[in-house]
């Protein structure tokens, strides 16, 4: 079972604001895109394939340690704000 949950949404919201502020190529903001696209986005009834880490019953995403929804294409100091972002929409399973 794991540790931690955030609503899918409020983890898209995390990347708004003054979160990122290190600059990057096309190709790592696509890269960091598709990694996002992977926690935020629910299929459709259309979608019987889509990839996606989002629990279609609850909207939350389950997660055993933080690390799991930080792109590695990000900076450090971007790393460090966007974990202190998470971290106040996380929520500890017990």
């Amino acid at each position: 079972m794991a540790k931690y949950k955030i609503a899918s949404i409020d983890y898209e919201f995390c990347f708004v604001g003054e979160v990122i502020q290190d600059d990057y190529s096309q190709a790592e903001y696509s890269k960091m895109n598709d990694f996002i696209d992977k926690w935020t986005d629910m299929p459709s009834d259309r979608d019987d394939k889509f990839e996606t880490n989002v629990n279609l019953k609850d909207g939350y995403d389950y997660i055993d340690n933080i690390e799991e929804l930080v792109p590695k294409e990000l900076t450090e100091n971007d790393k460090k704000r966007l974990r202190k972002k998470i971290k106040e929409s996380l929520i500890s399973i017990d």
